[in-house]
């Protein structure tokens, strides 16, 4: 079960004694650690809170960098007093998916807030009168009786067109999410928000280190990351694809000794079926494969794959997605959902010239060369081409990563007047960085609405063990050009787990998926799509460019481009936004402030 919180703080301990009494009714159960400017409530089936002391609660899965059984056993009797310690202890000698409350002062009400690198664990916070809050799900916010929600328009909009970046806003009124990496201070006075963790302050750490030193690294370092990750789970299900991630995660899983199951999801044609490629893997490990096949039955386009988010991040497809996964799982029993998605993201997975600049900069033209090849095997691409692409960026003023917004099927003025911008923190560039670490950096951001997205009320957890802080940390620290190296993608990880995979996983060049099945979507329920995009709340808003979709749903070839993965994105925002209206008109706060 995954875990789920709510925090109040106030700097009236009266108001908040009384607001604790109220949510104990509300929430069916007490508070798990209080103080007087502090009431802190966690499922009390989840196991969830791993550390409570007169200073410190942490909320969430934690494990130990040294391997010591309690990853909180900090009491050597050196421990200074400053504020900050605690969370810089965290980051230096712990990870997992977690939140942590510090009191950083008694003599004043100020409590620090900080959510992990990893993201894996949600914060939302939000204002409740005089009360600021905390929580991991819009439902346990609304069961509190503290919060209603109401859609926020413009920053539907701002999530429609910067798609997959991580927002400090969501499409919620007054809700708002603390940042992965990031700490809120709280006082008396108001909240500061900073960032206490930075990708950047990883990135070419192990640039001097040979390919044999660094593969024999990634290994070990996946292998004790997956293995303590499933030391909490009693029966694990793997989604395993057949391709070089989810074979990683299998291969790790296998060596932890954890009871795993696969599972090998199936759609129409030739490349929906990858059975070879995961029956193989599985054989390898004597792991036990189940077969499903994606079903068009299994599709309600009146509902949002992402209707207990606060944000339109959704996608038609994954209902199906997650109602097979979850469905087995409850057969099973298994507690766990593994599966390797952002292995591309972590292994830095790019299809560029920026390589190619990168050794340029670094190294000069002879070492180049070589990754010049590399790129050029890679991707089909001239030499000329490549060549020609890489000196471009050398001479870019900037080379921070540019994230493109999406602008298909919107209104340009209606973003124009949201105001929609691109920003992130992890996107800002030192002076002297490589376009490559600002690429890899950009990519890491992109799997976070997936992270976030399974329901926590469920009875198995969503676990992506390659986006943990540990393999994240390392993979940040070796340069681009290593991981294109004899012209394959992922090159270091391909090497790294040789040894263990069987020859035709790591020379696999491409890997199939359901877009099959997405088509088959589009094709059978156009009608159906068409009516409720021009037709819905969000035409109704003045958000999408009729014309555009009239045009798309006439053309009789709808798997032209990417065009069809927008086209069910937007068909799940507007059953959110439909859902979303539905539970505003509903909602009424029962919590007086």
């Amino acid at each position: 079960m995954a875990v789920r919180y709510l925090a109040v703080l106030s700097a009236d301990a009266e108001r908040l004694s009384v607001v604790q009494k109220a949510l104990c009714g509300a929430l069916g159960y007490s508070p798990a650690w209080d103080f007087p400017e502090l009431a802190l409530f966690v499922t009390p089936a989840s196991g969830g809170l791993k550390c409570s002391s007169d200073e410190l609660a942490v909320v969430g899965t934690v494990y130990s960098r040294s391997g010591h059984a309690d990853p909180f056993d900090w009491d050597d009797g050196k421990r200074p007093r400053e504020p900050g310690w605690h969370a810089q202890r965290l980051l230096r000698e712990v990870w997992g998916g977690y939140v942590a409350f510090i009191r950083r002062s008694q003599a004043r009400a100020q409590v620090e807030v900080m959510r992990d690198p990893s993201g894996s664990l949600p914060c939302y916070m939000f204002q409740a009168g005089p009360l600021t809050c905390f929580c991991s799900d819009v439902d346990i916010a609304i069961r509190s009786g503290l919060y209603r929600p109401s859609i926020d328009w413009t920053s539907v909009v701002q999530h429609l067109w910067a798609v997959a970046l991580p927002q400090r806003r969501t499409a919620l009124e007054g809700l708002d999410e603390v940042p992965q990496g990031s700490r809120l201070i709280w006082d008396a006075t108001g909240n500061n928000l900073e960032p206490c963790w930075s990708p950047w302050n990883h990135v070419g750490q192990h640039a001097a280190r040979n390919d044999v030193e660094l593969a024999e690294e990634l290994r070990a370092t996946v292998e004790s990351t997956i293995a303590s990750l499933a030391s909490r789970y009693r029966h694990i299900q793997l989604c395993l694809s057949g391709g070089l991630d989810s074979s990683i995660v299998a291969a790790s899983l296998a060596r932890s000794g954890a009871q795993t199951t696969g599972l090998i999801l199936l759609s129409r044609g030739v490349q929906g079926d990858e059975r070879a490629y995961a029956g193989l893997v599985a054989k390898t490990f004597g792991m036990k494969l189940r077969e499903r096949a994606y079903r068009l039955e299994y599709i309600d386009l009146d509902r949002s794959s992402a209707e207990h988010l606060p944000k339109p991040v959704g996608a038609v497809g994954r209902q199906a997605f997650d109602r097979i996964n979850n469905e087995l799982a409850a057969k099973l029993g298994a507690d766990a959902q593994f599966s390797g998605n952002g292995g591309d993201n972590v292994f830095c997975f790019l299809q560029s010239a920026t390589p190619i600049a990168d050794r340029l900069r670094k190294e000069g033209a002879r070492e180049a060369w070589s990754t010049l090849s590399d790129v050029c095997q890679m991707t089909g691409s001239s030499i000329w081409t490549a060549f020609r692409n890489a000196v471009r960026q050398m001479w870019r003023n900037s080379h921070a990563y540019r994230w493109r917004g999406q602008a298909q099927f919107l209104r340009p003025e209606v973003i124009e007047a949201s105001g929609a911008r691109i920003h992130h923190p992890w996107l800002d560039a030192p002076d002297d960085a490589l376009g490559g670490a600002a690429a890899h950096i950009a990519l890491l951001l992109r799997p976070q609405s997936y992270t976030e997205g399974h329901p926590r009320d469920g009875s198995s957890e969503l676990v992506t063990p390659l986006l943990a802080q540990p393999v994240v940390e390392f993979c940040l620290g070796i340069p681009s050009w290593r991981w294109c190296a004899g012209g394959q993608d992922r090159a270091l990880a391909r090497k790294a787990f040789a040894p263990s995979l069987p020859a035709s996983i790591i020379d696999r060049r491409s890997k199939g998926g359901p877009a099959g099945f997405y088509h088959e979507v589009v094709e059978n329920r156009g009608g159906q799509l068409r009516d409720r995009l021009l037709g819905g709340v969000l035409a109704a808003h003045h958000l999408l460019d009729e014309n555009v979709l009239e045009e798309f749903f006439r053309t009789a070839d709808f798997r032209r481009g990417d065009e069809y993965v927008r086209i069910l994105a937007l068909a799940d925002a507007e059953a959110w936004a439909r859902c979303w209206q539905r539970r505003s008109s509903g909602s009424v706060l029962t919590v007086h402030c």
